[in-house]
């Protein structure tokens, strides 16, 4: 993800802006936090990684991903 974010900052659709955040959903979620061309990690080194963020008992990937979706769908 964090490769992804950076080429995204670069050469994509955060060009010319001093910090962003890339989400992205397919069969499972995953995200990164660049400030200022660097991926921030945060304190515990896991700033960015939504897919296991805790909502409601749940890792986020195991209700908003692809794979959830269908099964819930």
């Amino acid at each position: 993800m964090n490769a992804a974010a950076l080429g995204e900052y670069d050469h994509g659709a955060g060009k010319g802006n001093d910090s962003m955040l890339m989400m992205t959903i397919g069969t499972g979620t995953g995200g990164a936090v660049v400030i200022q061309g660097d991926v921030y990690h945060g304190y515990s080194r896991s700033a960015g990684e939504s897919g296991y963020m805790w909502v409601d008992g749940y890792h986020f990937q195991d209700i908003a991903g692809t794979t959830a979706l269908v099964a819930n769908s």
